[in-house]
C-alpha cells in the first residue's frame, strides 16, 4: 500500500512508486487486478 499524488490524465496506469514496481515485478504472475481508491 502507497499513498500517490494524483497530477492529471493519463491513458494508461502510471505508477510512481518504487515499492508498488517492484511488488508486481516480483508478483505479476499473482497479480490480474490494481484496486486504485481515491479518496
Amino acid at each position: 500500500e502507497d499513498y500517490l499524488p494524483y497530477q492529471g490524465e493519463s491513458e494508461w496506469l502510471e505508477i510512481d512508486s518504487d515499492e508498488i514496481t517492484y511488488f508486481l515485478a516480483d508478483h505479476q504472475d499473482q497479480c490480474d487486478t490494481i484496486e486504485i481508491m481515491i479518496e
